[in-house]
């Protein structure tokens, strides 16, 4: 993001890290608790796949939108600056 200092970057990419880890932890171990409860040993895998899909997806999603914001800067950075006289003056 434009004026951000470099703590505030950091505090925020290890916030969407640690809220990746929990969407692919999360789901198997709410899975693994569910399947022994209700003896189904088969859910376990299902939700640690599960938990696996989602944080990829939300991962990526997190990256390709950064992505997107720094090129939306970069290019405003380079409409901001006057072009230089071409007469060298």
């Amino acid at each position: 993001m434009e004026g951000e200092t470099p703590i505030a970057e950091a505090m925020r990419w290890v916030s969407a890290i640690t809220t990746v880890a929990a969407m692919m932890v999360l789901p198997g171990l709410g899975a693994q608790c569910l399947a022994n409860r209700w003896s189904w040993p088969w859910l376990t895998p299902v939700g640690l796949v599960t938990g696996m899909v989602l944080g990829m997806w939300y991962l990526l999603l997190l990256v390709r939108q950064d992505t997107a914001s720094r090129d939306k800067t970069t290019t405003n950075t380079e409409a901001d600056e006057e072009p230089e006289d071409s007469a060298g003056e």
